[in-house]
């Protein structure tokens, strides 16, 4: 398989294709990344800009004023929880379009419409939201069979294992909490891989194959059993990427909002903060939605171009191979 060549297209594609761009923003506001990130930032910088210069501001807060506080960001939080909720039923429709779209590019050489990806997310919908629904049903069973009994076990001994530090206990029972709670990572590690292949698998078996809901995850399965090598090492390389890309992301968006707080919370707390919050809340919501919609267009262009090249007998990226020899054996 060549890698290159993979990466290389994906790469392309969103800037050749501005359909794909489009459909890839649309998945990023669905996945609500644009708006989690700077409310992280947020969140932090006005905790600390607040410590460092307006820490009597904080301090005589009246116990009216934390309840008004209170009530507005627990407003907030329950209207952008519903929001991202409503949001959400946007994925199923984005995702399909996207490998619909990645897959015109890479058969056709021809460059697809917004309404193309939209038709063809829309005729496959209610599979790929039915994948989604069951996917999360395995997962939560998985959770509750498997982490929750060692998470319920954790807690309960919480106790036991900080008197166990403190006073110096055997190696031996330090090794065996300490153990637990490595098996609970893994298991977490281990559920969050099986909802990622059956995400990249799944909704490829149900668009590029016509799978149903539930038959795509035993076709998951297949395509992953007899192509392990080759995924392991296209997604190592594809956590490469995306790692890099989204540090490449984060750099314009620390660097305004720290310069924003540098420039005008010494000078007035209050419109400081203000104005970190216009360009954290506006500004970098509309920047991260452009290029997690590039980012999001390439990896399922990638991963679309390595299903077909692993599930269909000429590869995409080898248009000229000579067509297989017609035998007894093929033709059985």
């Amino acid at each position: 398989m060549n890698y290159e060549s993979i990466f290389s297209t994906g790469f392309k594609t969103p800037w050749r294709h501005k359909a794909q761009w489009n459909w890839g923003n649309i998945y990023a506001i669905a996945t609500g990344v644009p708006f989690i990130y700077p409310a992280y930032i947020a969140f932090f910088t006005a905790i600390f800009l607040g410590l460092r210069y307006a820490p009597m501001e904080l301090e005589n807060l009246s116990a009216l004023d934390e309840d008004r506080l209170s009530l507005i960001f627990g407003t907030i939080a329950i209207v952008f929880s519903l929001v991202m909720l409503v949001l959400r039923l946007l994925m199923p429709l984005a995702s399909g379009a996207l490998i619909s779209n990645a897959r015109q590019v890479l058969t056709t050489d021809t460059s697809p419409t917004f309404r193309d990806g939209f038709n063809a997310g829309k005729s496959i919908y209610l599979r790929l939201l039915g994948q989604r629904i069951l996917l999360f049903l395995l997962l939560a069973l998985i959770i509750g069979i498997v982490i929750a009994p060692f998470i319920a076990f954790l807690s309960f001994s919480e106790t036991v294992a900080i008197d166990a530090f403190e006073n110096s206990s055997s190696s031996a029972e330090i090794t065996f909490i300490l153990l637990f709670y490595i098996v609970i990572i893994g298991a977490s590690m281990a559920v969050g891989l099986l909802a990622v292949i059956f995400h990249i698998f799944g909704s490829r078996a149900i668009v590029l194959e016509g799978y149903s809901a539930r038959a795509s995850f035993r076709r998951s399965l297949q395509v992953l059993w007899q192509n392990l090598g080759s995924f392991l090492i296209t997604g190592l390389l594809m956590y490469a990427a995306y790692y890099a890309l989204n540090f490449l992301i984060m750099i314009p968006i620390l660097i305004g909002v720290i310069g924003a707080a540098l420039i005008f919370v010494p000078q007035s707390f209050s419109i400081g903060m203000l104005i970190v919050g216009i360009f954290i809340n506006v500004f970098a919501a509309l920047l991260l939605t452009g290029m997690y919609g590039y980012l999001y267009s390439f990896s399922e262009t990638v991963w679309t171009q390595w299903y077909l090249e692993r599930t269909t007998p000429n590869p995409v990226d080898a248009p000229d191979a000579e067509p297989p020899l017609l035998t007894a054996d093929t033709l059985a």
